[in-house]
């Protein structure tokens, strides 16, 4: 393992170059945890956040972008689709 390899941290092994997915996954989970699924802002939060778009930047790279955007986007949705179901208590205004 080189330690003074250059690149973005990743969760799954030593940084083997430049690795921008890490910019690019974080904010979309960011997007996906208080946008979508409107949950609070803690750190508890923003440290799953954080990891979960570390995770996902190791998928892209070990994987592709096609495949794993479009699972993270299903699953993203119907998350976001599920909570909102549970957190709706009165009717819909019309």
């Amino acid at each position: 393992m080189d330690i003074s390899a250059v690149g973005v941290p990743v969760l799954t092994g030593p940084p083997q170059g430049w690795n921008f997915w890490p910019f690019i996954s974080i904010p979309v989970a960011y997007l996906v945890a208080f946008r979508w699924c409107r949950l609070p802002r803690t750190v508890w939060t923003l440290i799953a956040a954080v990891l979960i778009g570390l995770l996902i930047a190791d998928a892209i790279s070990a994987w592709g972008v096609v495949p794993v955007a479009s699972v993270t986007t299903v699953v993203g949705a119907g998350l976001a689709i599920a909570l909102g179901r549970l957190r709706r208590r009165h009717p819909p205004t019309v």
